[in-house]
């Protein structure tokens, strides 16, 4: 028996604490957490009956009946509990990010050399879907050959967006830049399926249409069958600021940004674009990967998975691995690989190493937004090297 106790209970965490106790059979059970918010306690309570709330984090991390601490706070939060989980001994499922900052990453890396027994996974979720552990597989048997350059990007639906605008992640403060909030998901693909890291990278981007000036656009669409305006269905579904209510996402209390593009250049010279926006009538979480031996095209939304060989016969392969969605399909393989950690010291695929570097890339990109400037990243790996010896 596995028990867990919860720092932040969002309605990410919530999901894949679902997910851990259906698979366990009784073997692992929520005892006790964390969260200041009253909605969020009416919530859990009534999910999770006989629940213990407990009235700080310390309380949640030195409780003698637990032996994992998941956390689920804001973004900024995270190093802070999962140093605390750590310096507890206490075993750690942390959700992306694992930090807003350099100095939150070598809090934690400090926090688990005190601890080097302790296990941290890092909730990943996309890395456990077979869309993209076929990707991987066809990249492992030499199908690309030499990989030359990929794209591949992330574009919301416009209430998606809307959401984020109006809830928490809006402010930087709570969640970080929107590249490491909404993103180190696909930068933590793009350096597993390439095996490699930026040199180099460039980025720009800005808040475009989430402005005061632009909510005459909420206007604009009929309400629809469920009661709420256009850009209101994320509000109206989505998640407040502790006991806040939600607002608009024409606000102008916000310091983040709605797209962004970034160019990379690899340490083993493959080429890179990425392109990010929260406001598109066509979702898309696309990979393409163009090779000396082959093209590899998926989109995960759709589940859809193209390869075409370099030939004069060259023939389309196209598979469906998964029906299609946000996550691929990964949220009950995530759940049976975290119980396989939890109950048998089995190892992830989504370690706390693998949470730092997607970290420190998108940290570079930001930094090459914020500045102007191409960044050279060999500081950044110079750095993580340091704080991981």
């Amino acid at each position: 028996m596995k028990r867990i106790g919860v720092v932040g209970f969002g309605r990410r965490i919530d999901h894949v604490l679902k997910n851990v106790t259906k698979l366990s059979d009784g073997r692992v059970t929520v005892v006790a957490y964390h969260d200041p918010s009253a909605k969020a306690a009416e919530r859990v309570q009534a999910a999770y009956p006989g629940i213990r709330s407990c009235h700080s984090v310390e309380e949640v991390v030195t409780a003698s009946d637990v032996d994992w601490v998941f956390i689920g706070s804001f973004n900024a939060l995270h190093s802070g509990h999962a140093v605390a989980a750590l310096d507890a001994g206490k075993d750690v499922f942390c959700e992306k990010p694992v930090a807003t900052t350099r100095e939150q990453c070598m809090d934690i890396v400090a926090a688990r050399k005190r601890n080097p027994s302790k296990q941290f996974i890092v909730g990943f979720v996309l890395r456990y879907s077979v869309f993209y552990r076929t990707m991987k597989e066809w990249i492992e048997a030499g199908r690309l050959g030499q990989l030359i350059s990929m794209e591949f990007n992330e574009t919301l639906s416009p209430y998606h967006g809307a959401s984020m605008h109006g809830n928490w992640r809006r402010k930087s403060e709570w969640s970080g830049p929107m590249i490491v909030e909404k993103c180190c998901h696909d930068m933590d693909l793009m350096l597993w399926m390439t095996g490699s890291q930026p040199a180099r990278v460039a980025s720009f981007g800005g808040l475009t249409f989430f402005k005061p000036e632009n909510a005459h656009h909420n206007d604009m669409y009929p309400v629809g069958e469920e009661g709420y305006r256009y850009y209101d269905r994320g509000l109206a579904t989505g998640y407040a600021v502790g006991d806040e209510e939600n607002i608009t996402p024409f606000n102008d209390d916000k310091d983040t940004i709605d797209n962004q593009v970034a160019i990379m250049e690899l340490e083993n010279g493959v080429h890179i674009s990425f392109h990010f926006c929260m406001h598109s009538a066509q979702q898309e979480r696309r990979f393409y990967m163009c090779g000396t031996k082959g093209t590899i095209r998926g989109n995960v939304l759709t589940g859809t998975l193209e390869y075409t060989p370099v030939g004069w016969d060259a023939k389309t392969e196209t598979i469906r691995p998964i029906a299609g969605d946000d996550h691929g399909g990964a949220e009950e393989p995530m759940a049976q690989d975290v119980l396989d950690c939890m109950l048998r010291g089995a190892p992830t695929p989504t370690t706390l190493e693998d949470g730092l570097r997607a970290s420190f890339t998108c940290f570079g990109i930001e930094e090459a937004r914020e500045t102007g400037a191409v960044i050279n990243m060999h500081p950044y790996w110079v750095d993580l090297a340091k704080i991981s010896q």
